[in-house]
This record gives C-alpha cells, sequence and structure tokens, in this order.
C-alpha cells in the first residue's frame, strides 16, 4: 500500500474531481486532460518534513 502523494492525489482526483466534471461537463469531460504538474519536490516524490510545510497537500488549480 503506497501513501505517497501521487497515489493520494489520483485517488482524490478518482473519486472527487472527475465525478464532479462528469457531472457539471458532461459533454467536455471526454476531450479533458488531467495531470499533475509542478515544479516542487512532490512531483517528483521526494517531500521531506522540510518540504512539508509549504504547497504541501491536495489542491485542485
Amino acid at each position: 500500500m503506497s501513501t505517497g502523494i501521487l497515489d493520494t492525489s489520483r485517488a482524490f482526483f478518482e473519486q472527487v474531481v472527475l465525478p464532479l466534471l462528469r457531472n457539471h461537463f458532461p459533454e467536455d469531460v471526454e476531450q479533458m486532460a488531467c495531470g499533475f504538474l509542478g515544479y516542487g519536490s512532490e512531483c517528483l516524490e521526494m517531500d521531506d518534513e522540510l518540504s512539508r510545510d509549504h504547497h504541501w497537500g491536495l489542491r485542485v488549480d
């Protein structure tokens, strides 16, 4: 069982965000592209205690 931010983000997207998109944008959702983007350590799964004190956690931008 992995608890990395990528797995957590994927679960959040699949369980929360995607159903909302399907509900509000049913005609568009099949052509949408979504991803995990950024320049921080979370993108490389290199978070540590220090890096978790800023710009850390689930979010939709």
